[in-house]
């Protein structure tokens, strides 16, 4: 509930409320951000989704999207669970 997002143009823009801070995601991200926001994740899921939209090592995706991820949470901006996904990926 203190993070809201909005799609302009071709970014996604997200905004944490409690800290007032912006942040504008594009390319990659904001695709990652929307599949997100679609529903309930985990690590695994967005890796997945990751691997069959994008080509390359499976092994250099995981470890971006990892990067990623650790960088939405050390913003408190997604909790990405570690469990099983409730959501067809």
């Amino acid at each position: 509930p203190s993070v809201m997002h909005e799609m302009i143009d071709d970014e996604v823009v997200v905004i944490h409320l409690d800290t007032g801070i912006y942040y504008s995601l594009d390319g990659v991200a904001g695709r990652l951000w929307q599949y997100l926001a679609a529903g309930k994740r985990t690590a695994a899921d967005v890796v997945a989704f990751a691997g069959r939209v994008y080509d390359g090592d499976a092994a250099v995706i995981a470890a971006a999207i990892e990067r990623f991820l650790g960088q939405l949470r050390d913003e408190q901006l997604a909790f990405v669970s570690d469990e099983e996904s409730s959501t067809p990926t």
